[in-house]
């Protein structure tokens, strides 16, 4: 017989106060004879035999009734092999499986223990699988061991994940489960898989009471380290050939232990051109900054690769980055006063002296040699103090030229009021030396950077400037003390800015900052709209765009390993790919009819890799209501529970009857 409380056998001392009780008041007392004691003491002692037989069964009885109520709370079960009735086996094949044992990975342990009970159980056998829901292997109750056998031997990972909660249910919910007489779960139970503890007390209450649910933890390992790969990105102000492309490498310890030293490689076209070493406090989230330089336009390859541990699978991250073709910047500027410098003199030297020639093409027009030029090469389109009246010749221009797909920024000059009218949104003149740069509204603008610490973004001021009202926060894209200085939309196909200043000494001290530069890349970027980075983690199931045609065939490619043909679904704008769900992770090329269309890095999910494993404690709650939780490493033992509940309820009516029997029926003798 073993106890869930053991500790509530210190009810048992309680036993102990009647006793004493007892002895207290059968105290020796000194006795003096005289005259009539002799006849008083034979008739004494009839008596006292009679009250000292009825005390003794009162006794029994309260000694009775607290050895009931010790055992309800200690709560007494026999342990049986269980080997008999009809038995789901559930093995779970979530990606936290692939994590390595002594002897092979998670499943193959998990697959072993499961062929080991299948040969042992008398009687029929259902098994399923569950990673993000329950699958059937053999979804009926069978006792051809071979069978069983053959399928549990095909069972391989999967990319999705699930939970206690869900698990739970959808056993519940099974056809069979009627007819089910014990579960056994095979799996490596992790805190973020459990969630909240508290349901699943509540799902066991519609299993019923003590029905024998088995969860056996694969890892009994107490905290096996691990640490995941879980993004990769490049810095907002883009990736141009020829100058420093910053990217950054995101990582987590999926552990509550700190790691040792661990060495993170960045790849570059399948060459390794940087190592760092890291250490991560249990818990915890870094970004790592690497830099590089790419010397040519078109697609390049980017793996980030950490140095194994107990989960291979999340230490490698895949991407693929699309360098931009040259940039076309067309400027309008208007005419100037003799000597005066031209509206675009700051911005046109900011990006020559950061891009390189021969990439960067750059021509100032007036608004009279905007109708005798082609814009079909154009890029960008620059506007700089242009009134956009509304229904102006400009503004139909700019906006002919942002539906076609180009990227439009329109620096309004915030002279007049009506001048802006024009704006997607509405603005309003601010007044001379009215605001500075807002450093706490620079979060997802393009001067996020200047939260580092000694830029000092408060030191930016504007002289004259249009403050726009009525814009959605994710179209702010600069913020004053006053209000909003830029936003943008999508206009079609195309982006349109609209800035509240123009970018000279009378509106704003922003040119002569030392982080004019940076912003400006930021903002070309922004306005360019390049996807370059192209990396997904593992649950993108479609893929969508532009220009995908029904007609054409698509197919996916890595290497000579994979060749699929990839479904398009929808048509126009809402035309998709659906990607198959089983990809490997590393680079794939994306052909269409037979041409290279895009590339993408394929990684797997990362949600699986905190590894902390549950134990008998966290799941307290559950096991009282009937769950079984058992270490991998003893399977032999892993045995069914029936409650001694009966035992209580003995005990308990045996000491209501001596309590009955002593108080009424010997007194009325």
């Amino acid at each position: 017989m073993s106890l869930l409380n053991p500790l509530a056998l210190w009810g048992l001392l309680f036993i102990a106060v009647p006793l004493l009780l007892l002895l207290l008041l059968n105290r020796k007392v000194l006795v003096l004879p005289w005259a009539a004691y002799a006849w008083m003491q034979e008739a004494v002692v009839r008596q006292r035999k009679e009250y000292e037989l009825t005390d003794l069964l009162k006794l029994i009885a309260k000694c009775l009734l607290l050895l009931a109520l010790t055992l309800f709370s200690a709560r007494p079960f026999l342990t049986t092999q269980g080997q008999n009735g009809n038995l789901i086996i559930v093995v779970d094949n979530s990606p936290s499986m692939n994590a390595l044992l002594d002897q092979g990975s998670r499943l193959d342990q998990a697959k072993k223990i499961a062929a080991e009970t299948i040969e042992h159980h008398e009687g029929a056998v259902a098994l399923y699988t569950f990673g993000a829901t329950l699958e059937p292997v053999l979804g009926k109750f069978s006792q051809d061991k071979g069978a069983l056998k053959d399928r549990l031997s095909r069972i391989q990972g999967t990319a999705g994940y699930g939970n206690a909660e869900r698990m739970l249910t959808q056993i519940r919910g099974l056809p069979i489960f009627p007819d089910t007489a014990r579960v056994l779960v095979l799996g490596d139970f992790q805190q973020s898989w459990l969630g909240n503890g508290t349901v699943l007390p509540r799902i066991l209450e519609t299993y019923g009471a003590g029905f024998p649910m088995i969860w056996a933890q694969i890892d009994p390992r107490p905290l096996p380290g691990n640490v995941a790969l879980t993004g990769l990105s490049i810095s907002p102000d883009g990736a141009f050939p020829g100058r420093p492309t910053f990217l950054e490498v995101e990582l987590q310890n999926g552990s509550s232990v700190a790691t040792s030293n661990r060495v993170l490689t960045l790849w570059i076209d399948d060459r390794a051109i940087q190592r760092q070493m890291i250490r991560l406090e249990g818990g915890e989230k870094r970004r790592l900054p690497f830099t590089t330089i790419f010397k040519t336009s078109g697609w390049h390859t980017i793996k980030a690769e950490l140095d194994n541990d107990t989960l291979r699978t999340d230490n490698t991250r895949y991407a693929a980055i699309n360098i931009p073709p040259t940039l076309n910047v067309l400027s309008i500027v208007p005419a100037t006063s003799p000597g005066g410098p031209p509206a675009d003199l700051y911005i046109k030297a900011a990006l020559r002296g950061i891009l390189p020639s021969s990439w960067l093409t750059y021509r100032s027009i007036s608004t009279l040699e905007l109708d005798s030029i082609p814009l079909d090469g154009v890029h960008i389109l620059l506007s700089f103090g242009m009134p956009l009246e509304k229904g102006s010749p400009l503004s139909r221009q700019l906006l002919a030229f942002t539906e076609r797909g180009g990227g439009t920024v329109a620096f309004l000059p915030a002279v007049h009021q009506g001048e802006a009218n024009a704006t997607p949104w509405g603005s309003v003149l601010a007044p001379t030396n009215a605001c500075t740069l807002n450093p706490r509204a620079l979060q997802n603008t393009w001067a996020e950077f200047l939260k580092e610490p000694g830029l000092k973004a408060e030191s930016i001021r504007f002289k004259q400037t249009a403050i726009l009202t009525n814009v959605p926060p994710e179209q702010v894209r600069l913020t004053s003390t006053a209000g909003t200085l830029a936003a943008m939309r999508s206009v079609g196909r195309g982006r349109l800015a609209v800035v509240g200043f123009v970018p000279t000494p009378k509106h704003t001290s922003l040119p002569f900052n030392p982080n004019f530069v940076q912003l400006i890349l930021r903002m070309i970027w922004d306005i360019r709209g390049w996807t370059a980075l192209r990396s997904d983690n593992g649950q993108v199931s479609e893929w969508q765009i532009s220009d995908l045609r029904p007609d054409r065939t698509y197919t996916l490619s890595s290497g000579k390993e994979i060749n699929k043909t990839v479904p398009v679904e929808g048509v126009g704008k809402e035309a998709r790919l659906l990607l198959p769900t089983d990809l490997p992770q590393g680079i794939y090329t994306l052909r269409e009819d037979g041409i290279e269309r895009n590339l993408f890095g394929h990684n797997g999910d990362t949600g699986d890799s905190q590894l902390d494993p549950v134990t008998a404690g966290d799941l307290d709650a559950a096991i009282k209501r009937g769950l079984i939780y058992a270490d991998a490493t003893n399977m032999d033992k892993i045995q069914s529970r029936r409650d001694l509940g009966w035992l209580m309820f003995l005990l308990l009516m045996a000491a209501l009857g001596l309590e009955a029997y002593a108080h009424f029926f010997r007194k009325r003798r």
